[in-house]
């Protein structure tokens, strides 16, 4: 219940923030920054929306199934998860996808140049055409790569 409260309370100070659009003043010579900072908070509130829409779809399919009270429990070790049934097993498949995209978060709006388009706001293909290319290819591209030396 107080991770449902953080969750569902940072979101809406971001939110907030977001609106009054961060509360920053830019100066002209910061049009860079302002562009990237700009994007990547559009792309971050985006992915964040459907994070906490996720969580609740999550949170009334659990309820729905009552898999809050005997599908999912602790083992008595502490150590693990027990799932007595399909319907803890649906409820735990749903939570787990829900944390692997909250943990991908940063990459998709951090690493990744955002752009406006797609599902969450798009994300450019170009930034990783670079590092996706062979060495030879790389090398038959760059104009200041050096041919190595054919051994006889």
């Amino acid at each position: 219940m107080l991770n449902n409260c953080f969750s569902f309370g940072i979101f809406i100070m971001v939110y907030l923030l977001h609106s009054r659009g961060y509360l920053l003043e830019w100066s002209d010579d910061e049009t860079v920054a302002k562009n990237l900072f700009t994007a990547q908070s559009e792309r971050y509130l985006s992915f964040y929306t459907f994070l906490i829409e996720w969580h609740i779809v999550e949170l009334v399919v659990g309820k729905g199934l009552d898999s809050f009270t005997d599908a999912v429990m602790c083992s008595d070790d502490g150590q693990k998860w027990l799932f007595a049934s399909a319907k803890g097993n649906l409820f735990m498949m749903l939570h787990i996808i829900g944390t692997m995209m909250g943990t991908g978060m940063a990459r998709a709006v951090f690493i990744k140049t955002a752009k406006a388009e797609g599902m969450f706001g798009g994300v450019d293909e170009d930034s990783d055409k670079e590092d996706d290319k062979p060495a030879d290819k790389k090398k038959k591209t760059d104009p200041k790569a050096v041919e190595p030396k054919k051994q006889r």
